[in-house]
């Protein structure tokens, strides 16, 4: 009875939404619609358990250092993790988004020549853009107040995260959400393992929590490439110009992304080094990186594979009726989830209902306009272009509250500043998606799915 329930009220409403007029009738397309459904609800199931379980690990053990080593110390992690998100980009180059759009539903041999040429290509990047990074840390110290030995450390965070990245890519790209799940359980695992035997027998610093960390990263990574199904190397000029091309323009967006979503602490650090860093850290930076895991990427691993050969369009109006909910969830979720991590961490650093409902709501706005352009950028490079806009009209606004809020009025400042730039993302986004719906509906009233 209850499958016939879902049947009628949800998954007959969800096809006639996604598919044209020509398939609604259908009785083949409705059987593959209905498959296709519970075989996105049920790996995005797996994927989720596994996730929320692995998450206990990272968390406990950053909460465990944070109360241990202090905001000032604490900050330092942060900016780490900021460094390597940042520069990880131009390492990349978008060779994940060119995987997740082009390994779907490809024969195996071609799968083999992407992989083989996406690897060789970022080998090369990887050389290049270490050395260039190692001879910057003059200017990073000069301009952004970062310590050589913090920037150093972010180098090599840099280089783990990408190939993390890249082998996960290759995974996702093939629909192996089960094999990403358990290599991150078995990574998250060792990482927990690694931090009690360095508390164990050394004294716990920002040096053990590291170590701790890049041995269950490099675990991970050796499990994810044996997984995705190396056969024999083959590079190909037209694949690497393939995968790059569309690399690109992904990249661009992530990088505006990225620094948006990224100048905040280093702002910070400028304006207010040392413990001011390590409090923003746990309120913006912890919230921000446990919930991704446990809801916006366990959300695209399954969800932007799954929709690649789909009908975007229709995808769009299907999401735009379920953001009231999804916002008010993620926003109560986010609130609960920092008061629940503040309790743990100790009263060092504080407890400000102010902060609380800012970091909430941002992180609300952000999830939203993720979501949408996550989507949006599976169009191909007309899509990665057009995803440019808002960041391109957001950004300066934003670099220039954040810098003057942060000067005038500290972390309070910084969270506000943050919190407005998430919300025109999110507004300037819809109001795209508005007129690209418009011009869809003038140009080809029954669009045909890709």
């Amino acid at each position: 009875m209850l499958v016939n329930l879902l049947d009628r009220y949800l998954i007959k409403p969800l096809f006639n939404l996604v598919s044209d007029s020509q398939n609604q009738g259908s009785k083949i397309a409705y059987s593959f619609w209905v498959k296709s459904f519970w075989e996105f609800i049920k790996n995005i199931g797996i994927i989720f358990c596994y996730n929320r379980i692995g998450a206990i690990f990272p968390m406990v053990v950053t909460i465990w250092a944070a109360r241990v080593i202090g905001p000032a110390e604490y900050g330092k992690i942060g900016m780490i993790n900021n460094i390597a998100n940042l520069l990880m980009l131009p390492v990349l180059l978008g060779v994940n988004a060119a995987m997740y759009k082009f390994l779907p539903d490809n024969a195996a041999s071609i799968n083999n020549e992407l992989k083989s040429t996406a690897f060789f290509g970022n080998i090369i990047l990887v050389v290049f853009f270490s050395w260039l990074y190692y001879n910057a840390d003059g200017w990073a110290k000069s301009y952004l107040r970062i310590e050589p030995y913090v920037w150093n450390m972010g180098i090599v965070a840099t280089i783990i995260l990408n190939f993390i990245i890249l082998s996960e890519s290759f995974l996702r790209g093939q629909k192996q959400y089960l094999s990403i799940a358990r290599a991150r359980l078995i990574g998250n695992i060792i990482f927990f393992v690694a931090f009690i035997f360095c508390y164990c027998f050394q004294n716990v610093n920002i040096h053990s929590y590291f170590y701790a960390y890049y041995a269950s990263q490099l675990s991970l990574i050796l499990i994810a490439f044996r997984k995705s199904g190396f056969q024999s190397f083959h590079l190909s000029w037209s694949s690497m110009k393939k995968i790059y091309l569309f690399g690109f323009w992904n990249m661009a967006n992530s990088l505006m992304v990225i620094i948006l979503y990224s100048s905040d602490l280093f702002l910070i650090n400028c304006f207010f080094p040392g413990k001011a860093v390590g409090v923003y850290n746990l309120y913006q930076g912890f919230a921000k990186g446990l919930f991704s895991v446990l809801f916006y990427e366990v959300f695209t691993v399954v969800f932007l594979p799954t929709i690649a050969h789909m009908d975007k369009h229709k995808i769009y109006q299907m999401f735009q009726r379920l953001i009231p909910v999804v916002l008010l969830v993620i926003i109560g979720a986010v609130a609960c989830l920092i008061i629940v991590i503040l309790w743990l961490s100790g009263k060092e650093y504080g407890f400000n209902w102010a902060y609380i409902l800012l970091v909430a709501f941002g992180i609300g706005f952000y999830s939203i306009y993720q979501i949408n352009n996550a989507i949006f950028t599976m169009e191909g490079n007309t899509g990665a272009k057009l995803c440019l806009i808002p960041l391109g009209i957001t950004m300066p606004i934003s670099l220039m509250i954040q810098y003057l809020f942060t000067k005038s009025y500290g972390i309070i400042g910084t969270m506000v500043a943050v919190t407005i730039t998430n919300f025109l993302l999110m507004v300037i986004f819809q109001v795209m998606l508005y007129f690209v719906s418009a011009k869809i509906r003038q140009s080809n009233p029954d669009p045909v799915p890709n």
